[in-house]
């Protein structure tokens, strides 16, 4: 068993040596770290030294430096240096997997570029559209106001007199405009919800009454509500997590202190920051962060970015709601059976009660004779 021991010391004598070497050529290396002198001569004879030749002082004196130096240049660790190593060197073997995970982290973040960006293009078409029919809609009442106006002035008004042929003109330009943009509308939301004009034998009404405008522009804005609600905060939250990944292995890598992490771990944070982002219009419409002063887009995005954010808010509406359950009780009150609109408070008990003293009968009372 000791020599099991012993043997065991060993190895993680030689492995903390050749640790130490590794850190010690690397902090060499860095014109911002201030090693001293002493420092370095005390550690290169530990270098060279067999294990088995190092004495008990110089076997903690290597411990210690080792210490020392994984302390002063953290977050840096030998782990990390073997990494950064092999990617330079490109070492196919040890490398693989490093490149892997770098690779899958860039294929996130092309996906959900990609999908933000075609989402975000139909959401301002729709939004556009639905822009164009309103203002429309609002000529055409103008317009009605007008023909009422002009009719009423003239009892016997011609149509085709003006001002009334005029404003008949408007009036019909303003209906086939409005009708072809609510066909492009459908065009747009067809996949989502089928608003097209039939053409059966059987539907001989006119366009504009298959078409209905105005549903139209109902379902439409109830689409780039689902999108700017919904849709949108998800796909920002998931690349709200891609940047905050991207950027903390960016940093990683440059100060030579990455190591791939264990598998699945960029795919949980992905999924929670979309998970964050959906929730994110839950929390702007709580009325408790209107103190931040963003738009919900932004805000999505930063609960994708910034777990801790979340979790802060999180915090605080469990704080809000505590102290709202923790709110003091009314007094019990008592209604009066004769009149049940009165209600008065439940006596309370005295504090000190005591026994009632009997009284000693009157003696003129029994004297009867």
């Amino acid at each position: 068993m000791t020599a099991d021991t012993d043997i065991i010391h060993q190895e993680l004598l030689e492995e903390a040596q050749t640790h130490l070497g590794h850190l010690l050529h690397f902090a060499v290396q860095k014109p911002d770290l201030d090693l001293k002198d002493e420092f370095i001569g005390r550690t290169i004879p530990l270098l060279h030294k067999n294990i088995k030749d190092l004495s008990p002082q110089e076997r903690i004196d290597l411990w210690s430096t080792y210490n020392e130096l994984s302390i002063l240049l953290y977050p840096v660790t030998p782990e990390s240096l073997e990494v950064a190593e092999d990617l330079n060197k490109d070492r196919k073997n040890r490398i693989r997997g490093v490149k892997g995970e770098l690779q899958g982290l860039l294929g996130f973040l092309v996906f959900f570029v990609v999908l933000f960006v075609l989402a975000q293009g139909y959401s301002l078409v729709l939004e556009k559209t639905i822009t164009n029919i309103d203002t429309l809609d609002k000529e055409y009442i103008s317009l009605k106001e007008s023909e009422s106006t002009a009719r009423t002035a003239k009892n016997d008004a011609d149509e085709k007199s003006e001002p009334l042929l005029s404003i008949l003109a408007k009036k019909k330009m303003n209906e086939d405009q409005t009708l072809l943009s609510a066909r492009k509308a459908c065009e747009l939301i067809d996949f989502i919800s089928t608003c097209s004009p039939k053409q059966d034998a059987e539907n001989n009404a006119s366009d504009s009454a298959q078409l209905q405008p105005k549903v139209i522009i109902e379902t439409v804005k109830a689409v780039a509500a689902l999108l700017n609600v919904l849709l949108l905060p998800l796909l920002l939250g998931f690349l709200g997590a891609i940047a905050y990944l991207a950027r903390n292995t960016i940093n990683q890598i440059t100060s030579n202190s990455y190591i791939p992490s264990w598998p699945g771990r960029y795919s949980m944070r992905v999924l929670l920051g979309g998970l964050l982002g959906v929730m994110g219009p839950l929390l702007y419409s709580s009325d408790k962060i209107d103190e931040i002063g963003m738009n919900l887009l932004l805000f999505a995005f930063l609960l994708g970015y910034n777990v801790e954010l979340a979790f802060s808010i999180f915090d605080r509406l469990i704080t809000y709601a505590k102290d709202k359950i923790k709110a003091e009780p009314k007094p019990l009150t008592i209604s009066s059976p004769s009149n049940p609109d009165s209600a008065t408070e439940a006596p309370k008990p005295p504090t000190n009660p005591r026994p009632a003293t009997p009284t000693p009968p009157d003696s003129g009372a029994n004297n009867t004779g």
